[in-house]
C-alpha cells in the first residue's frame, strides 16, 4: 500500500510539474520573455526538471515492488534508461522553446512536454494498484511503450544536439579569441613599428576636435621627447578656444595641469604666445604658493595630483623668464619664495628654493 501512494503521489506531482511547464510555454508556442522578465525562465525550467525527477522516484518505488515485472528481465535498466531519457526530452524541448529554434520546437514540446510525461503518468498510476500478472496479460500497456520508447529517443538526440552546440559554440569561442589575439599582435606590433610622434598623431586622430586643453597637456611634463613635446604642444594649439581653455587649465586648482599647461607656456611658439600668458602665469605661481602655505606635503611626489612638484617650479622660473619678467610674475614668485621659506627644514625645502632660485 505505502508504495502505490508513494508511487502515486510522486507520479502525479510529476504530471502537475510536467503540466506547470507546459502552461507557463504557451505551449511551447508562447513568446520568450526578454530583458528582466527572462529571469522568470527558471521556473518552468525547475519544474521540468522537478518533474523528471519525480517521476524516475515513482518508477524506481514500483521496481523496488516488483511491479513493473511485466516489462521483462531487464525491467530496471529499461525502466530507468526510458524514465531518465522522457525527462531530458522534457527538458530539452523547453530549452529548444526559451532558445527560439524554430517552428520544430512546438511540436516537439506537445510531444515530449505534454503527451509523453501524460502517458507515463498513467501508466505509473495503472501500475501502482493494478497486479502485475494482470498488466502481463493486457496489452495496452505495450502500446504505451513505443510513444515513451520514443520520447526517450528524443531526448537522447536532444543532448546529443546540446553537446554539440556547446562544443562548436566553443570551437568558435576559441576561433574568436585566437583571431583577436592575433589582431592585437599585428596591431601592437604595427604600433611599435611607430616612432613616438606616428603613435600621438594616431591617439590623437581618435579624440573629438573639442577634446579640451588638459587632456593634451596634462603628460607634457613626463614626456622628455623634444619632438614629441612639440607634436603635443603643436596639437593643444589648435583646442577650440584656446586661450579661454588655456588660462583655465594654468589657474586650475590641480596642480597638475597647471604644470601641464605652464609647460605648454614654454615650449609654445614665440608667435603663439600672448602678453596676457604672464598674468596667467603669474596667479598659477600664487596659487601654488598657497597651496604649499597650507598644505606642507605639496612638495611630496602624488602620482595622481602632483607627481613632479620640483619639477613644477622650475618649470613656473623657466616659464616667467621665457615670458619676460614683469612685476606681477615677480610678486608672485615672492610669494612662492615665503611660502617656501616657512616651511620645515630638510631635502625637499632645500630642493624647491634651489629649483627657484635665491
Amino acid at each position: 500500500m505505502f508504495v502505490s501512494l508513494l508511487a502515486s503521489a510522486t507520479g502525479v506531482l510529476a504530471g502537475l510539474l510536467f503540466l506547470a511547464s507546459f502552461l507557463m510555454s504557451g505551449a511551447f508556442a508562447g513568446d520568450v520573455p526578454s530583458g528582466s522578465n527572462a529571469a522568470g525562465l527558471v521556473v518552468p525550467l525547475f519544474c521540468s526538471i522537478g518533474a523528471g525527477l519525480l517521476l524516475l522516484i515513482a518508477v524506481w518505488s514500483l521496481l523496488g515492488s516488483g511491479r513493473l515485472a511485466w516489462v521483462g528481465a531487464h525491467a530496471g535498466m529499461v525502466a530507468t534508461v526510458v524514465t531518465f531519457g522522457m525527462g531530458v526530452s522534457a527538458v530539452g524541448a523547453l530549452l529548444a522553446w526559451m532558445e527560439r529554434m524554430g517552428a520544430w520546437v512546438t511540436p516537439l514540446g506537445w510531444f515530449c512536454g505534454a503527451l509523453a510525461p501524460l502517458m507515463a503518468v498513467v501508466l505509473v498510476l495503472r501500475c501502482s494498484w493494478q497486479a502485475p500478472e494482470q498488466l502481463q496479460a493486457a496489452h495496452w500497456p505495450r502500446l504505451f511503450a513505443a510513444p515513451l520508447l520514443l520520447a526517450a529517443l528524443c531526448g537522447l538526440g536532444l543532448a546529443l544536439w546540446g553537446v554539440t552546440l556547446l562544443f562548436r559554440q566553443d570551437q568558435n569561442q576559441r576561433e574568436r579569441a585566437v583571431a583577436a589575439q592575433t589582431a592585437d599582435d599585428i596591431e601592437s606590433a604595427r604600433r611599435q613599428a611607430l616612432t613616438p610622434v606616428q603613435r600621438l598623431a594616431e591617439d590623437y586622430a581618435k579624440m573629438s576636435p573639442s577634446t579640451p586643453l588638459w587632456v593634451f597637456v596634462a603628460g607634457l611634463p613626463d614626456t622628455a621627447d623634444p619632438a614629441q613635446r612639440q607634436f603635443i604642444v603643436a596639437r593643444a594649439l589648435q583646442v577650440p578656444d584656446f586661450e579661454l581653455d588655456l588660462e583655465r587649465t594654468v589657474t586650475d586648482g590641480h596642480p597638475v595641469y597647471r604644470h601641464g599647461a605652464i609647460d605648454l607656456m614654454r615650449e609654445a611658439p614665440a608667435a603663439a604666445k600672448k602678453p596676457l600668458w604672464s598674468s596667467w602665469l603669474a596667479r598659477a605661481i600664487a596659487l601654488s604658493a598657497e597651496q604649499i602655505a597650507t598644505d606642507p606635503k605639496w612638495l611630496q611626489p602624488d602620482t595622481s595630483s602632483n607627481p613632479q612638484p620640483i619639477g613644477h617650479l622650475r618649470a613656473m622660473i623657466d616659464a616667467s623668464q621665457r615670458l619676460g619678467h614683469s612685476e606681477e610674475v615677480d610678486a608672485a614668485i615672492q610669494k612662492l619664495r615665503a611660502s617656501l621659506e616657512g616651511l620645515p627644514d630638510g631635502s625637499a625645502r632645500r630642493q624647491a628654493l634651489d629649483a627657484i632660485g635665491h
